[in-house]
């Protein structure tokens, strides 16, 4: 059973290649759950648009949103733009 929408986009496949990038660009070795689905297909929108947590969250509810899931790719994904290495305060990227 898929987890993505039948109507999203189909990106690219996740290379290896990305997955060493992404690792360096934040100095970390990404879940093995996360690539496990990318593998699957790369990003997109989900099924779904929220998920079930343990916690109460600041709307009162039990739920947060969660309708994407970011791929990797250079310039795409979680190495998207100079505006996503901005607001997430990145320090060490690495050139493409």
């Amino acid at each position: 059973m898929s987890i993505w929408e039948k109507d999203s986009d189909k990106p690219n496949r996740l290379t290896q290649k990305n997955i060493e990038l992404a690792e360096k660009t934040f100095g970390v070795t990404l879940p093995k759950s996360y690539l496990k689905v990318l593998k699957e297909q790369n990003g997109g929108y989900l099924k779904t648009d929220a998920v079930h947590v343990d916690f109460v969250n600041d709307d009162g509810e039990g739920f947060i949103l969660f309708d994407s899931l970011y791929g990797i790719e250079p310039d795409e994904g979680i190495l998207a733009t100079e505006y996503l290495k901005e607001e997430w305060e990145l320090r060490k990227i690495i050139s493409f």
